[in-house]
């Protein structure tokens, strides 16, 4: 059984953390695990990758890959109950996470209530939304002249700072954004493919990064991706630490 469909090119940025949280933040059980990304940093191991995928699910069935953009920033997951969000938290150990409800509350383009467009695409009684909190760059080093950075803290340590803040002025006054790239628990109608679920958030107000989502259908396609990810990684507006690669398919994706 293969439970780590998801897949990270690049390395974590590893500079100190500036220490400025002031209380423990009370611990959540996620319904679903938060698996940690699988790592590669050579061809071959995405070709490994895919060859173990291939392996389990049998020759015969045919799918296809997404690729975007890894922000470097904190994962999150934030509950959403008949479309109001009722509780947020960080992945943790991917099984039990800190609970930052009022935090997550206070950045712009989290909604507090979904909205529903269209008909067909009803709201669900229950969304758990997995997000990655992060920050510009520009704001990154805006935010480190002002001196609300350690000097030796990287952006996603930046972004986790100012995030898990006892006072919720502090992180309401930080510059920090969201971008959604999954879900745990789902409950009614699925998606079928990672991008009908993309389109779907988006629709009931969630910020996604669809302009950078790519579909491939061949994994020599998806590294040459990766290979443009990596010439032109210094030109997104946010920390760009590598590429993160996901089966296209839904439901392949729940069985694998």
């Amino acid at each position: 059984m293969i439970d780590d469909w998801l897949l990270k090119i690049g390395e974590l940025g590893n500079c100190g953390i500036q220490g400025l949280r002031s209380k423990a933040f009370p611990k959540i059980r996620h319904r679903l695990p938060m698996p940690e990304l699988v790592k590669a940093s050579r061809e071959e191991e995405i070709l490994h990758f895919d060859e173990r995928i291939r392996g389990f699910l049998g020759k015969d069935v045919s799918f296809g890959y997404t690729v975007e953009p890894e922000i470097e920033g904190l994962s999150v997951e934030m509950v959403y109950e008949k479309g109001t969000l009722t509780a947020a938290s960080t992945r943790g150990d991917g099984r039990v996470g800190e609970l930052i409800t009022p935090n997550i509350k206070t950045i712009l383009s989290v909604p507090l209530t979904l909205f529903q467009v269209e008909k067909r695409k009803p709201i669900p009684e229950l969304l758990e939304v997995r997000g990655i909190v992060y920050m510009e760059t520009e704001d990154f080093y805006q935010e480190k002249s002002l001196g609300n950075v350690h000097e030796s803290a990287s952006m996603g340590d930046a972004a986790k700072d100012a995030l898990m803040q006892s006072n919720l002025r502090i992180t309401a006054k930080r510059p920090l954004h969201v971008f959604c790239y999954g879900i745990g628990e789902m409950s009614g109608p699925q998606c079928q493919s990672h991008d009908e679920l993309m389109s779907t958030l988006q629709l009931w107000g969630l910020r996604v990064n669809r302009p950078h989502i790519r579909v491939f259908k061949k994994i020599d396609e998806v590294i040459a991706h990766c290979r443009h990810l990596a010439r032109e990684g210094t030109k997104f507006p946010y920390p760009v630490q590598g590429a993160l690669i996901k089966v296209y398919e839904m439901k392949i994706q729940k069985e694998l």
